[in-house]
């Protein structure tokens, strides 16, 4: 079964991270995962551009290594930039002292007090070992950009009925993403735009919890 949108209990259980964004707008959070990668993230860039949309992009440190032009590019577009561990890390597979280690190096390639963990998943551990260095990003809403079963309408139509102000959500700038990313976000953002949507990148400052 397919969960476009977290479920309230789930939010709730982990009330410590941030699934939405309080606001009282007509405004969302678009975020990506997993690059920065080369014709991918710049043609994200491009759409964003085109419909004056800002987001946050969850960025793998060994990403950023190899590309550190793009990475600039994100910035200099007035984006922000979050922590994604530097190898991608699944924290359920990964011992915390390990984990947390690799989120710090991390930090070497990206500047930011917001962290997403890979895949959505973390221990409670591992979550306390960084809520003291991050924000904790998860997501109320999920794209599934990056599904074999990736349904572009069935997508579409979640995130229209499911969206609500403050809703953050998950695409993903990746090599496997790449097609489906690239139509479903300039329908997204089409249909933003005309409802008086608008698209706003993650704070750095937010309140602790």
């Amino acid at each position: 079964m397919k969960y476009y949108r977290t479920p309230d209990f789930i939010q709730r259980i982990y009330s410590s991270y941030y699934w939405r964004i309080p606001t009282n707008e007509r405004e969302v959070f678009i975020t990506f995962d997993d690059g920065p990668v080369p014709g991918v993230t710049p043609h994200v860039l491009d759409i964003l551009d085109h419909f004056g949309a800002k987001a946050t992009f969850f960025e793998v440190g060994e990403n950023v290594a190899k590309y550190p032009g793009i990475h600039e590019l994100i910035l200099h577009k007035g984006h922000h930039v979050g922590n994604h561990t530097q190898n991608h890390l699944k924290g359920w597979n990964t011992p915390t002292f390990k984990y947390t280690k690799n989120a710090l190096e991390c930090r070497n390639y990206v500047q930011s007090s917001l962290f997403r963990p890979p895949y959505g998943k973390m221990t409670r551990l591992q979550a306390k070992s960084l809520k003291s260095k991050f924000n904790i990003i998860m997501w109320d809403l999920l794209s599934m950009d990056y599904s074999p079963s990736f349904d572009a309408e069935e997508s579409f139509s979640s995130i229209r009925k499911y969206w609500r102000p403050g809703s953050i959500i998950v695409f993903h700038d990746s090599l496997k993403a790449q097609a489906n990313v690239i139509s479903l976000l300039a329908k997204v953002l089409e249909w933003m735009k005309a409802e008086g949507i608008q698209s706003s990148p993650i704070p750095y400052e937010l309140n602790s919890r």
